[in-house]
């Protein structure tokens, strides 16, 4: 099963989300590196949860639709770091 990592660039659709995978490359000729970039649309139960920007893995699964053919494994949102936040426990000296 492959994975990929990538960012957010689209929460808008219900259960659906833009990633895109930023890989970098040398020319075959001129030795010069550049940036690819590649989106893949993942399927996630909720996607109001991840914001843009987030750092998500994504990996491959049976086609869902035309274009998603991906599942959201684990994600670094903002809500899930606040919440680990919150849980430790405070010391009072």
């Amino acid at each position: 099963m492959r994975t990929k990592i990538g960012i957010i660039t689209s929460n808008k659709m219900a259960k659906t989300l833009v990633v895109t995978e930023y890989r970098s490359r040398m020319h075959s000729k001129y030795q010069k590196r550049f940036r690819i970039k590649k989106k893949f649309y993942a399927h996630t139960e909720d996607s109001t949860i991840y914001k843009i920007g987030d750092s998500v893995t994504i990996a491959e699964c049976r086609p869902l639709s035309k274009l998603k053919h991906w599942i959201v494994v684990e994600g670094k949102t903002a809500n899930s770091l606040s919440a680990m936040v919150d849980e430790q426990p405070v010391v009072n000296s």
